[in-house]
């Protein structure tokens, strides 16, 4: 019986601290996740902009869902690593976006891509402040 009663607290104590060190993760880490996932978005609205001209109107809507998911990743990352500097690059994403929202065709495209490649100038600036500012290795940039 006097087993139990301290077996019990102990057990408690090693579960608590399993699921503590099972649930946060380190800054640095949080850190290299954001990188990669900024790194990842990169790659994706690269490959947009080389297919558009050639895809069709459901290519380029899957190319520009891709952009999308890629920066919602980058969103999540954003959010666990606590990064300075990602509000400025939330507002060049929302010029992106509502850019990306209008475009329907590769008219469209033609039609809006000179707002588009100020938008996406702006919002590399921003980029480069966040990675900056998260020591992002050449690799994870």
């Amino acid at each position: 019986m006097r087993f139990r009663k301290i077996l019990a607290p102990v057990a408690v104590v090693v579960a608590v601290g399993a699921v503590a060190a099972g649930c946060g993760e380190s800054q640095e880490t949080a850190e290299r996740a954001l990188c990669a996932d900024i790194s990842s978005l990169r790659a994706s609205m690269q490959n947009l902009a080389q297919t558009a001209p050639l895809t069709s109107p459901e290519q380029f809507r899957e190319a520009r869902e891709n952009v999308r998911e890629s920066w919602r990743q980058v969103q999540d990352s954003a959010a666990n690593a606590g990064a300075d500097h990602f509000d400025e690059m939330s507002d060049a994403w929302n010029k992106i976006g509502d850019t990306l929202d209008d475009i329907d065709d590769a008219a469209g495209l033609r039609d809006a891509r000179s707002k588009l490649l100020t938008s996406v100038t702006e919002f590399d600036r921003a980029k480069q402040d966040l990675v900056d500012s998260l020591n992002c290795s050449d690799t994870d940039q």
